[in-house]
């Protein structure tokens, strides 16, 4: 569903960032791939946890 989403942006004339926070979908290959093809650059947000 994701996926789909990311192919339905259109081109971007500047690259964009897009933050995530690290989850498995994110991180596949595939939509990594579709990320680069469309500028957009991921950015890996880290789980904070309370001590």
């Amino acid at each position: 569903m994701v996926l789909n989403a990311i192919k339905k942006i259109p081109p971007l004339k500047e690259p964009c960032i897009i933050h995530s926070d690290q989850g498995t979908f994110y991180q596949s290959q595939k939509v990594q791939q579709t990320l680069t093809k469309k500028r957009f650059f991921n950015q890996h947000v880290k789980k904070r946890y309370s001590t």
